[in-house]
Parts: structure tokens; C-alpha cells; sequence
């Protein structure tokens, strides 16, 4: 019984310890906003909107990556899933940080993500096509009826 009243005082303390939290910093950042509103929010909400654009871009093509991606997984095919993986994140996405955050800076480091989608995408297609031949040269009997 002292190990479950331990173990609710912690999590009490850790409760008040996020609340303060949350207070000091909403507190903080009304201070701020008062100061200066102007500045603040014309900066801000530009800033947010280049942000959100080039991130959005970017959305259809991850999602077409990242579903070809779960396609090779659930197939059972994990040495194409593992060589799509490891050239999108560790050949092209690290280097390519690194270089656009040298070149443009946060942005750039936004943009990454766009650029190396782009640059995936004919590969996973390509991967994809050529595994969804093999599978129904190889099944066409099976798959006769489906067709």
C-alpha cells in the first residue's frame, strides 16, 4: 500500500509541477504579446504561414512514400522497405539538412522535406510497379478470377 501512495504523491507533484508550468509560461507570453502586439503577431503569423505552405506541399508526396512504404512492410518484403528507408532518411535527408541549413537556414531545413520526397518518389513507384508485376506473373492463375 505505501508503494501505490508513493506513487500517487509523485505523480501530485509532478500534476503542480506542470501547472506551474503552464501558468509561468502563458503568463510570459501575455506579458510579451502586451509589450509589443503589433510586431509580435505581424511576425509571427507570416512566419507561420511560409512555414505551414512549404510543409504542406510536401504532404501528398510523404503520403504516397510512407504508403508504398507500409504496402512493402505488410507484403513481407523488408529488404525493399529497409533500402527505401534507409536511402530516403540516411543517404538524402540527413546530408541534405545539413546543406540547406548551411545555404538557406530554417527554411531550407523546411524544404528538405519536400525536395527529398520528390526525389523519392519515381524510386517507391518504380520499386512498387516493378514487385506488383513480379507478384502477379507469378500468381496469375490465382489472380485469374479477380480480373
Amino acid at each position: 500500500m505505501s508503494a501505490c501512495r508513493a506513487q500517487t504523491a509523485f505523480l501530485r507533484i509532478k500534476l503542480r509541477f506542470i501547472r506551474v508550468y503552464i501558468h509561468v509560461n502563458a503568463l510570459l507570453h501575455r506579458q510579451f504579446c502586451r509589450a509589443w502586439p503589433r510586431q509580435y503577431f505581424a511576425v509571427c503569423s507570416r512566419k507561420k504561414r511560409r512555414f505551414l505552405r512549404i510543409a504542406c506541399t510536401a504532404v501528398p508526396f510523404t503520403s504516397v512514400n510512407a504508403l508504398v512504404m507500409y504496402f512493402f512492410q505488410a507484403m513481407g518484403k523488408g529488404t525493399q522497405a529497409t533500402i527505401l528507408a534507409v536511402c530516403r532518411q540516411g543517404v538524402l535527408n540527413i546530408p541534405m539538412l545539413f546543406l540547406m541549413n548551411w545555404l538557406v537556414g530554417l527554411y531550407g531545413m523546411i524544404r528538405v522535406q519536400l525536395i527529398i520526397e520528390v526525389i523519392m518518389l519515381p524510386f517507391m513507384l518504380g520499386m512498387y510497379f516493378y514487385t506488383i508485376c513480379n507478384y502477379l506473373k507469378s500468381h496469375a492463375n490465382g489472380l485469374a478470377h479477380f480480373l
